[in-house]
């Protein structure tokens, strides 16, 4: 009838943390943050007033290390309407017409016959390099492989102006038509089989593309007779 031994005293149950998302843990050993709901400023058992929502969520990676988990950024719609390799070729048949437009100007025995051709080139040459620039940035390349082809289109005017200075005599007749026959044709080839079908591809504002490239022809045209 002795008194028993009293029985050892149960472990005591783990206390399970507080439920916690990857949102919540932070960049550093994956320690959990404050629970849903809690607040800075919020008293024990007070509900938060206000609940700020992550600027940046962090998720805890297998070492334990966080890693920055970001939205991936959008995707363009409807890819490039114009490649690299496109925007190449109309940059090399600029870069030769603008040669041979500088070779012309540069060749004049008269100021006022060079101005009616300076005229003429800085009417359109604004458009050429819209045109090309557009073209290159529509292709998405990096900024190396942008100026590797606009930057040559800068230069190619002022050479043609140094060329047609120093061998006068070659920048006109029939080797100069002949180059500027096959300028021509490059630009009607780029013009036609490339760039502007796959514009058209885009159905909307139809009318006005081809309202635009009519006006276009029709002002050069113009400008060509003037020169």
């Amino acid at each position: 009838g002795g008194a028993g031994s009293p029985l050892p005293a149960s472990p005591a149950a783990p206390r399970r943390p507080p439920d916690t998302s990857p949102f919540e843990l932070e960049a550093g050993g994956g320690q959990a943050g404050p629970p849903r709901g809690a607040a800075f400023g919020a008293g024990d058992g007070e509900p938060a007033a206000h609940e700020a929502a992550p600027l940046l969520s962090h998720a805890a990676g297998p070492d334990g290390a966080g890693s920055s988990v970001l939205p991936a950024a959008p995707k363009r719609r409807g890819g490039h309407s114009v490649t690299f390799a496109t925007a190449i070729l109309l940059g090399v048949a600029l870069c030769f017409h603008s040669v041979l437009e500088g070779a012309a100007m540069g060749a004049q025995a008269t100021v006022s016959a060079s101005m009616h051709i300076f005229i003429a080139v800085v009417s359109h040459k604004g458009l050429a390099a819209y045109a090309l620039g557009s073209s290159v940035v529509d292709s998405d390349v990096s900024p190396a492989r942008f100026w590797s082809v606009v930057g040559p289109f800068t230069l190619a005017s002022p050479l043609g102006i140094f060329v047609g200075y120093v061998v006068s005599d070659l920048a006109a007749g029939t080797g100069a038509a002949s180059i500027s026959s096959m300028a021509a044709g490059t630009f009607l080839y780029v013009a036609f089989m490339e760039v502007i079908p796959k514009e058209l591809d885009d159905k909307a504002h139809t009318l006005l593309k081809l309202a635009a490239l009519a006006t276009g022809y029709g002002l050069m045209s113009v400008l060509a007779i003037w020169a």
